[in-house]
């Protein structure tokens, strides 16, 4: 998995370098010095040759006088004898208890790090350093773990065999692979890579590695789909907003003198055909009234200007309003309309003329629902935690489960309603949940079946303290 860059190693952090080229090398590490000395941290180099020439060269370009940190004690530079080959042979014990010593001088000077880099081609002049190697590699990332030290053992394709880098992969929590810091999903802890199992433990993580990716890669997947999805669906409900904005003002345009004119002719002047005409289209123009005014709601709904400014009411005296205002609607139809308000005044918060909407929007699709000779009963009471409950019922068709599992999404038509009444937009009872979720308050219905009517309730939250009463609390 990508880490980032050189700046992205840390405290603790033991990293494979690997190089396509010595020239790749010498930049890399250059640069990994360079950031090191200005950030105030001790650094060590090992290495020799043209590779520290070339190395120290690239500090330099970076703007650091390499001689005057070398005599400040802020950089030390060392030769594969001075740190590896002591003896003129390999000791990985001593190199581990020099990098140790060299990591608690640095702290004891005040720096607040240190940073080493060595280059490892010195290890293929002889057998024994080569698979004394491995183990030092594996035994430095346990050592240096929870320190202050974090360092690079350079390595580049040009000088070592694919063998013994495959081996040095498995012995490094992180791999630098040209500027690249990766977390090394091939890295294999001291206590397998040294023991007596190597090769079941690597195979047993090498297959671990290969579902742990293959399950990261099925997830980044359905991200990916996922964020699509969610871009496609931001584009086609901004496109329907768009439309609906569009469709609403051009039918509502033509809409208001056609019902004017209609208004205006004089059915006495008018024969028995002519007058039926005239109610067919009359009430043609009021139910594409009514789908215009829904559409207009809607899309205010979903392009957020659709305002709700609630203020402390007494839901009993909305209730009675609205029961004068619908008396004469529900007696045309032969249907009783009754109220059950409470018996005093029941307070809400509430933008009253949204409860009103709502209850419309309510008691219109129990009209639908309803046959003549019907009863439609509106309720209010005061709920257990200090709000406010208004409920809806009819006599009516009622509702299956089908019906009640999408009742409140947009454009759903309810499909059992009286012989001669006019469908609904299938917009209203998605107007009904908008309002009540920007109250705070839900919305719920029930019925117990086709042909047993059906109730619908909605809550609102409790009045809130006022600054006054907050203020004495």
């Amino acid at each position: 998995m990508l880490r980032g860059g050189l700046s992205q190693l840390d405290a603790g952090d033991h990293c494979c370098g690997i190089f396509a080229t010595q020239s790749e090398e010498q930049a890399v590490v250059g640069d990994y010095i360079a950031q090191g000395l200005v950030s105030g941290d001790k650094v060590l180099y090992v290495g020799d040759g043209p590779d520290r020439d070339g190395i120290m060269l690239r500090v330099q370009a970076a703007g650091i006088d390499v001689p005057a940190q070398v005599r400040a004690g802020h950089l030390e530079l060392a030769s594969p004898r001075d740190v590896y080959l002591p003896k003129g042979r390999f000791d990985l014990d001593a190199t581990l208890t020099k990098l140790a010593e060299a990591e608690a001088d640095a702290t004891a000077m005040g720096f607040p790090r240190l940073r080493a880099s060595g280059e490892m081609s010195w290890a293929m002049a002889d057998p024994e350093s080569r698979t004394a190697l491995l183990e030092y590699e594996s035994k430095l990332s346990a050592q240096i773990r929870g320190t202050r030290l974090h360092g690079i053992c350079q390595y580049d394709l040009e000088r070592f065999p694919p063998d013994v880098l495959r081996d040095v992969l498995e012995a490094h929590p992180l791999a630098l692979l040209g500027r690249e810091l990766h977390d090394n999903f091939y890295y294999v802890p001291p206590e397998e890579f040294l023991g007596p199992m190597r090769q079941e433990a690597t195979l047993r993580r090498w297959l671990g590695n290969l579902e742990e990716r293959s399950r990261l890669e099925s997830e980044r997947e359905a991200a990916q789909s996922a964020q699509l999805e969610l871009e496609r669906q931001k584009a086609v409900n901004a496109f329907r907003t768009r439309f609906l904005n569009m469709a609403s003002h051009e039918l509502r345009t033509p809409l208001t003198p056609m019902r004017i004119q209609l208004d205006l002719l004089d059915r006495d002047q008018l024969g028995p055909e002519t007058q039926r005409r005239l109610d067919i289209l009359t009430r043609g123009t009021d139910r594409l009234s009514h789908l215009v005014r829904d559409l207009i709601e809607v899309a205010r709904l979903e392009s957020g200007r659709f305002p709700v400014r609630p203020r402390q009411c007494d839901l009993a005296a909305l209730l009675e309003t609205f029961l004068n205002d619908y008396q004469p609607v529900a007696q045309a139809r032969s249907i009783t309309l009754r109220a059950e308000p409470p018996a005093k005044a029941l307070p809400a918060w509430v933008d009253p003329m949204r409860v009103q909407q709502v209850l419309s929007n309510l008691v219109e699709n129990a009209l639908r629902l309803t046959p003549s000779g019907g009863t439609i009963t509106i309720e209010a009471e005061a709920t257990l935690g200090g709000g406010a409950r208004l409920r809806v019922s009819d006599t009516g068709a009622g509702l299956d489960a089908e019906q009640l599992a999408s009742l409140f999404q947009p454009f759903t038509r309810l499909h059992d309603h009286v012989e001669g009444r006019q469908r609904g937009s299938g917009l209203g009872l998605f107007i009904v949940r908008t309002i009540m979720e920007q109250h705070g308050g839900l919305v719920r219905a029930h019925s117990d079946g086709p042909g047993h009517g059906s109730r619908f309730e909605v809550e609102f939250p409790p009045v809130p303290p006022s600054p006054d009463a907050q203020a004495a609390a």
